[in-house]
């Protein structure tokens, strides 16, 4: 019913011409069609046969109503599938440069646990080729989100080195900035529990 729905369609808002006998009766097909309230199974049919070839060029090209409309629905799951060579939505995202589409994918907190330090066949992250891509929000954003910087594709690199060798020193800068921050919020925690660990101490001899 779905691709029937759509054939109808085609036909009706082609531009303005004579009409035959035969456009007529779709046309009243069409209107029946609308009086039934199938645009709910028409989209869950349509999600449910979306193979992972079609949701990684969503992500390719950032298709991000398309990518909404799926995270809304009962089958946002599928948004966690991966190609042959492991490669995820992010990767496609990230290699791309499509922003909105991250902050949405990474917005889920299981496509975020899934997705955000995923590794393809080559060892890459979305990290890595946001980096090999040059994709300087994109870093931004999936440094953000608390994408791991350490981890080594199958050349043994980082995406630091990786921006390194790219001679890509702005997103270099931006990795050696996260990690400073992320080791300076480290040692103010450190920092907290001593000196809640000294309060405790303290109580106890008081006691």
């Amino acid at each position: 019913i779905y691709y029937t729905k759509l054939s109808i369609n085609a036909t009706i808002f082609m531009p303005c011409r004579s009409f035959t006998p035969g456009d007529y009766k779709k046309m009243t097909v069409e209107c029946e069609m609308n009086s039934l309230d199938l645009s709910l199974d028409s989209e869950l049919v349509e999600i449910e046969q979306l193979e992972v070839a079609d949701l990684l060029d969503f992500a390719r090209y950032g298709e991000f109503e398309t990518l909404s409309a799926i995270l809304n629905s009962e089958h946002f799951h599928i948004l966690a599938s991966c190609d042959e060579n492991k490669n995820s939505l992010l990767h496609m995202i990230s290699a791309n440069g499509h922003s909105e589409c991250a902050r949405l994918i990474l917005g889920n907190p299981l496509l975020l646990e899934k997705l955000l330090n995923s590794v393809n066949v080559e060892g890459n992250t979305p990290l890595h080729w946001a980096t090999m891509n040059s994709q300087t929000e994109l870093v931004r954003i999936l440094l953000e989100f608390g994408a791991d910087i350490h981890i080594k594709n199958s050349t043994d690199r980082t995406p630091f080195d990786e921006a390194a060798v790219k001679e890509n020193f702005e997103i270099t800068s931006l990795i050696i900035e996260h990690l400073e921050k992320s080791q300076e919020q480290q040692k103010e925690g450190s920092s907290q529990c001593n000196d809640d660990d000294a309060v405790a101490d303290s109580d106890i001899s008081a006691s």
